[in-house]
């Protein structure tokens, strides 16, 4: 599978972008004359924007506006620092969508990316993959991994259902588990 947008070559990026390592953000150079169809534009965008961190947040991700398309940072991070095409999937570890320290990203699956969410907004027991059954008192976890789901009930509390699923979460997810502190 090939992600939409793919990334405009690593010259044009290095030329638009200074990436630092320390805090994950892109910020804009002073782009040359080849990138404006005037000089007038050219002038503008830089007098606006060098020096200033590149992009707009949406939805809690960093994206930016570059060649006619929006692209999410973390992409053309990934692109500037490995060199190469960035995976369709990238995790950010800390599961922060604005952590774009090279450091804080890796490649996934789409099963694996889906493994590092957090709590949904309908979620009612406070726990991620912690439900009450509807036919009874008792609490249940379950995980999906790979499009397969396991799941135990039985649980006198959403935080009993929780525990044991923090105990197996490793076994489904792996390096991907997100085991809150």
């Amino acid at each position: 599978m090939e992600y939409r947008n793919k990334t405009p070559n690593l010259t044009y990026l290095n030329e638009c972008f200074f990436y630092d390592k320390t805090s994950g953000v892109l910020i804009w150079r002073v782009r040359p004359p080849h990138h404006f169809k005037t000089k007038r534009g050219m002038l503008g965008f830089n007098t606006r924007f060098a020096g200033k961190e590149a992009g707009y947040v949406n939805n809690g991700y960093r994206m930016i506006r570059i060649t006619g398309a929006s692209y999410l940072s973390h992409r053309l991070i990934w692109k500037m620092v490995r060199g190469e095409e960035p995976p369709v999937h990238i995790d950010h570890i800390d599961m922060n969508r604005s952590n774009n320290r090279i450091d804080n990203l890796r490649c996934a699956s789409k099963s694996n990316n889906a493994c590092n969410q957090g709590l949904r907004s309908d979620n009612k027991s406070g726990y991620v993959g912690v439900y009450k059954r509807s036919d009874g008192p008792a609490w249940y976890f379950q995980i999906t991994k790979e499009g397969k789901t396991y799941s135990r009930h039985g649980f006198k509390s959403a935080e009993d259902a929780h525990y044991n699923r923090m105990k197996e979460l490793p076994d489904h997810h792996g390096e991907f588990s997100h085991i809150p502190e």
